[in-house]
């Protein structure tokens, strides 16, 4: 039974038997809001949570699982219409054994996303928050620090006398950081922006179009990367180069990634636009997205879209993990040497080469004797060029 002084209470679990499911009670009161998620893909763990409320003659009156926001983790707030003892029933979505979670329990906003999406090293960032509710949430004013593993901070999430918070993650940026202003929809109203840099804006309506406007030299060879999915925002979000009159010179293709990557060599000195919706027309209060836009060297690296590479890596046993690094190269055939970079020490790595002329390879990662069982970090995977000219980053 979770019985939270101030409402807020956490609950771990451990080393579960596949075919039995977890309960625990909660008391509640009458209009009492609950808000309850369950944390184990973000931790590392291979448990896949569903999540039910029931109440106490065991009617289901909640099911929550994979969420687009957290992965394989879910998550569900309600608004309790009679007081009394309620259940919460917790297990795994194959029946699998052995798995590990965390169950939380509050009265925290269930927030999705910040807006933006990312805010400048060394600077105050006011943010904002998507998800159910997020109207009531006070903006927050962060100090982003000017170097964080993996380049994302946390944004705690609080309603006006809550007791617990919720949290979105944004990401940390060594270029300058704008937000879109409407109306934006077309080339001639086009959002004038400094590249490099990085722009977030907001699919308000369904349809909805969002241009900026930049100048670019002949030659120059810039990436323009999506982020949404990684954010928790529902967005595809498909990009067009155009002239200033807005013919189109290029576009991202359509894949099954999340979140695509535009490489373009302007053909002449100007000014450009940089065209983005959703892929399939849709838009919302949540649909937030953001582009970064950088040189490009000659080749990139990235992860496959498929759910566990995203959302986790586990370590095995002896601490080593593998994961497959494919490459884009653009004008590059030669070797690409592999590194990994993260908190506690040195990290050994294995098959550390792309091959020339390969399009991946199968790092293996030894963390260092100092990483603990069940530690959770972020990691940085730099790619170099023979020659050490260029460079990429994951």
């Amino acid at each position: 039974e979770i019985r939270p002084r101030d409402w807020s209470s956490d609950v771990c679990s451990s080393d579960l038997d596949g075919s039995r499911f977890d309960y625990y009670k909660i008391n509640v009161q009458s209009g009492q809001r609950v808000a309850v998620e369950v944390f184990a893909g973000r931790l590392g763990e291979s448990y896949d949570p569903v999540l039910r409320l029931l109440d106490a003659n065991g009617k289901q009156l909640m099911l929550a699982d994979d969420d687009p926001g957290l992965g394989s983790d879910c998550r569900f707030a309600h608004t309790f219409q009679a007081p009394g003892q309620y259940v919460l029933e917790v297990r795994d979505n194959q029946y699998r054994p052995g798995g590990r979670y965390r169950l939380r329990v509050g009265d925290f906003p269930l927030a999705i996303s910040t807006f933006p999406l990312a805010g400048k090293a060394g600077t105050t960032a006011k943010f904002t928050f998507t998800g159910p509710g997020a109207d009531a949430i006070p903006a927050v004013d962060v100090a982003v620090p000017n170097g964080v593993a993996g380049g994302r901070v946390t944004v705690g999430a609080r309603y006006p006398n809550g007791q617990s918070s919720g949290f979105a993650t944004a990401m940390l940026s060594t270029m300058p950081e704008a937000v879109e202003a409407e109306p934006n929809n077309d080339a001639a109203k086009a959002n004038p922006i400094v590249v490099p840099g990085g722009i977030s804006g907001r699919l308000e309506t369904p349809g909805d179009r969002d241009v900026f406007s930049f100048d670019a030299k002949k030659g120059q060879r810039l990436g323009f990367k999506a982020g949404t999915r990684s954010f928790g925002s529902p967005v595809l979000l498909k990009m067009y180069i155009q002239k200033a009159d807005g013919s189109v010179l290029a576009e991202s293709a359509v894949s099954d990634a999340d979140e695509e990557t535009l490489v373009f060599t302007f053909p002449e000195d100007g000014s450009y636009r940089l065209a983005v919706q959703d892929l399939l027309k849709q838009g919302g209060v949540e649909s937030v997205y953001r582009v970064g836009i950088e040189p490009v060297g000659s080749f990139s690296l990235a992860l496959k879209p498929d759910k566990a590479t995203r959302y986790k890596l586990l370590s095995a046993k002896n601490g080593s993990f593998s994961i497959d690094i494919p490459c884009a190269r653009n004008g590059y055939d030669g070797p690409i040497t592999l590194s990994v970079e993260g908190p506690g020490g040195d990290y050994q790595v294995f098959n550390h080469v792309i091959p020339e002329k390969q399009p991946q390879t199968k790092l293996i990662v030894v963390p260092p004797a100092t990483f603990t069982p069940g530690q959770f970090t972020a990691l940085k995977i730099i790619g170099k060029a023979r020659s050490e000219e260029h460079t990429s980053e994951l």
